[in-house]
């Protein structure tokens, strides 16, 4: 039996999906980049906001940033100098600074914007894999 033999469907979307999470990064942005502030000043009141959706641009991108740029620079990033008076960083679990793809990506000196964007085409692409190796192995023509 051939892996993915006849699913040139499923390839298909495998590599259209990275299209989805380019057109942000080629506008200068990134997933979830101010969307949700956007939407809380067209529509202030009018519609329901959730509030929780600015994590990713108040908390997680800034400890991104943090990350990668330690990384570009060689070493870990022990400290989050702009937080308070500064914070240790290693010690949020969060922050993932010893994330594989994070090591990589900040040594390549990609941005936090380009690098929440690949790492989130990267998660959903593995999600797929393995979603489509378990549907093989429990008997599914996938």
């Amino acid at each position: 039996m051939r892996p993915f033999g006849r699913s040139w469907a499923y390839w298909l979307l495998f590599l259209l999906l990275p299209a989805w999470f380019l057109a942000p990064v080629l506008g200068g942005r990134a997933i979830g980049q101010g969307i949700g502030f956007e939407i809380a000043a067209d529509r202030w009141f009018n519609e329901p906001f959730d509030v929780l959706h600015a994590d990713a641009d108040l908390q997680v991108r800034p400890w991104r940033q943090v990350v990668l740029e330690s990384w570009s620079a060689g070493q870990p990033a022990f400290w989050n100098p702009h937080q308070l008076l500064g914070v240790p960083l290693m010690a949020n679990s969060q922050s993932a600074v010893f994330y594989p793809p994070h090591v990589v990506l900040g040594m390549l000196r990609v941005s936090p914007d380009a690098s929440l964007s690949l790492l989130a085409w990267l998660h959903i692409a593995l999600l797929g894999l393995g979603v489509a190796a378990m549907a093989r192995r429990l008997g599914a023509e996938v």
